[in-house]
């Protein structure tokens, strides 16, 4: 799990989220809304590893992921689960990265789905805190089942996460550095 450290273009940090590994060539999955509206951003792997985004390969703004090219390599996936045998009161797990925290862990269960427009999202009991947005929902297998990605609630008790099978068919991005820098969030 990675944290996700967007910059504008003076270097500043604008919003900071989570990401995780897809495979061992340094690409990364993570919410749109978290690059979105930066000028470059970079990559932390725990306290001693840092790299940075080169390029982004898959973007859907509809669901709210996206998936990049890191300068990483030799990195770690975490494998996907079964979106399909996803189940009400599964237990869930999240690990994120909250502004001056590392490897927040967040213990939860799934409550269930629920229909956003087009989209399907698993409702989950998990807390999600600043910065986790991005971060993998994990079952106790340790396995990817959907991507942290909004709070319903100030209390943070009532929390959506993007089910995997959106990443797993993510089309390959038409959006580019320029384009999210030219939205706002």
């Amino acid at each position: 799990v990675v944290a996700v450290i967007a910059l504008d273009q003076e270097n500043r940090t604008i919003r900071t989220g989570s990401g995780f590994f897809v495979d061992r060539q340094g690409v990364i999955a993570t919410s749109h809304h978290v690059l979105e509206g930066s000028a470059k951003a970079i990559v932390r792997v725990g306290d001693k590893e840092e790299g940075e985004v080169l390029d982004i390969l898959g973007d859907d703004p509809g669901c709210d992921l996206l998936t990049a090219k890191t300068s990483l390599q030799n990195t770690f996936p975490i494998p996907f689960g079964d979106p399909y045998k996803i189940a009400e009161g599964e237990e869930v797990l999240m690990i994120g990265h909250s502004p001056g925290w590392e490897r927040i862990l967040s213990a939860g269960y799934i409550l269930g789905s629920r229909r956003a427009a087009h989209l399907e999202l698993l409702q989950i009991s998990a807390p999600l805190l600043a910065g986790c947005s991005g971060a993998p929902l994990l079952n106790t297998k340790g396995q990817v089942l959907g991507v942290a990605t909004a709070f319903a609630d100030l209390s943070r008790e009532l929390n959506f996460a993007v089910p995997v099978q959106y990443l797993r068919t993510l089309k390959p991005a038409r959006t580019k550095w320029k384009s999210l820098l030219d939205k706002s969030v």
